[in-house]
């Protein structure tokens, strides 16, 4: 497949984006694996912004497109794709692993703490 400058930029430009929403969620949670979302962020950007097929307002709709990432350490970059398409708040993403919070490491957290 073959992009025009436009959206190569485009697309570029949502990696780095992205890119740094993974690291601003975790390094705001002290913990995680940022160079996995990094080397993702290419792949997850021409996704979100270009192949997938899904509406934002209604996630739940059956004819969205799903993506399963099997690279789970990298999930804070799926965090930051949903923030750079407006599912999440920059206050949501900036939760990652924090007690209460609806992304990862939570239930984690909680058993550390109940232990």
């Amino acid at each position: 497949m073959s992009l025009s400058k436009e959206d190569y930029d485009f697309l570029a430009f949502k990696a780095y984006e992205i890119r740094r929403d993974s690291i601003r969620s975790t390094t705001a949670a002290k913990s995680g694996h940022p160079t996995s979302c990094l080397s993702a962020a290419d792949i997850v950007s021409m996704l979100f912004f270009k192949e997938m097929s899904y509406d934002p307002q209604t996630p739940h709709n059956q004819n969205n497109d799903r993506l399963v990432l099997s690279k789970g350490h990298a999930i804070p970059v799926i965090y930051a794709a949903w923030k750079n398409v407006g599912i999440i708040s920059d206050e949501q993403l900036l939760s990652l692993r924090k007690i209460n919070s609806p992304f990862e490491g939570t239930k984690s957290i909680r058993l550390q703490i109940l232990l």
